[in-house]
């Protein structure tokens, strides 16, 4: 229905995902601003904080991502925003590993705190957790943080057994540039 703004909402929040997604940033401009008006619009604390994290992720300015953790409802929630604002220590601080709700937004919090503590540890679990969800290309992300620790151990073989299995991923998902690109890498060493 016409009236339907929540619906509106969802389906402006879907379409900049999509693009976001497949690279296509020329919807994400006039669909940022209609997301924005609509969530104005919705008495609803999910949909502000999923507003400004989306507003954020697009224009990379972290008073999105401020707004987004004062809206944040859950421990988790309150992380990825810590994170968007490279705070991932105090992020992966509130997480608790024995929680199984929204695995995917757990692996991209410990990815990210492994980015910033060079934790292959906490890389294998992002792995693990991005696995669970199918997420390929954060599975392709962590297995190669996964050979640059490595390899900055002098642990080559390892490091090529990582760097190969996230090329095969990026090669499944189409992303020959950056397949190459960590082709070109592992040959540099």
């Amino acid at each position: 229905a016409i009236d339907d703004i929540a619906g509106q909402w969802r389906i402006h929040l879907n379409r900049i995902r999509l693009a976001q997604m497949s690279g296509q940033d020329q919807f994400t401009k006039q669909d940022s601003e209609t997301l924005l008006a609509l969530s104005k619009q919705i008495d609803s604390i999910e949909v502000k904080y999923l507003t400004q994290i989306t507003l954020g992720q697009l224009s990379g300015d972290s008073g999105y991502y401020r707004r987004a953790s004062q809206y944040a409802q859950t421990t988790l929630e309150r992380a990825v925003a810590l994170v968007y604002l490279n705070r991932e220590t105090e992020a992966r601080n509130l997480l608790n590993l024995e929680d199984s709700d929204l695995p995917g937004d757990r692996a991209f919090v410990l990815y990210r705190y492994a980015v910033k503590s060079r934790s292959a540890e906490e890389a294998e679990r992002a792995l693990e957790l991005y696995r669970l969800v199918g997420d390929s290309r954060g599975m392709a992300d962590t297995l190669l943080l996964l050979a640059q620790l490595a390899h900055s151990q002098s642990r080559d073989t390892a490091a090529g057994r990582y760097a190969q299995r996230g090329v095969s991923i990026l090669k499944s998902i189409g992303d020959e540039q950056r397949a190459g690109a960590i082709q070109a890498w592992m040959g540099s060493w």
